[in-house]
């Protein structure tokens, strides 16, 4: 029988985005399964700032720039930026981050997804 931990694990790692949560320094904690089969990596290689090799290198500056800030204001927000398919094509993605804050306001951790823009970007 699942457990609502086990349930809430299969439910993370099949929703129809790429989901990840970030501890409060800005490393990477967790990246869900969709997200490691979209990127083709593995847990090792993505976990603390390791996810940044699938990054398009013309857009990681903005994306560091984007998330630095955002990690030092402690606010919400989000960037574009294309992210490397396991079969190396790269697409563009929205990428939004929320911290979670304790009882003091202190953030204690971040979470994010990566939602697939490709289709609009080509629209535009």
């Amino acid at each position: 029988m699942n457990t609502s931990a086990d349930q809430l694990r299969i439910m993370i790692d099949t929703i129809p985005t790429l989901a990840w949560s970030r501890r409060p320094d800005g490393t990477t904690e967790f990246l869900n399964q969709r997200w490691l089969d979209y990127t083709g990596l593995s847990r090792e290689e993505v976990l603390e700032w390791g996810w940044k090799v699938s990054i398009h290198p013309d857009d990681l500056g903005k994306l560091m720039d984007t998330w630095l800030g955002l990690h030092a204001a402690g606010e919400p927000g989000e960037e574009e930026a294309r992210l490397r398919r396991a079969d190396g094509a790269y697409r563009w993605f929205i990428f939004r981050a929320v911290p979670v804050r304790d009882e003091k306001g202190t953030v204690v951790r971040w979470y994010g997804t990566n939602t697939d823009i490709e289709d609009l970007k080509r629209a535009d």
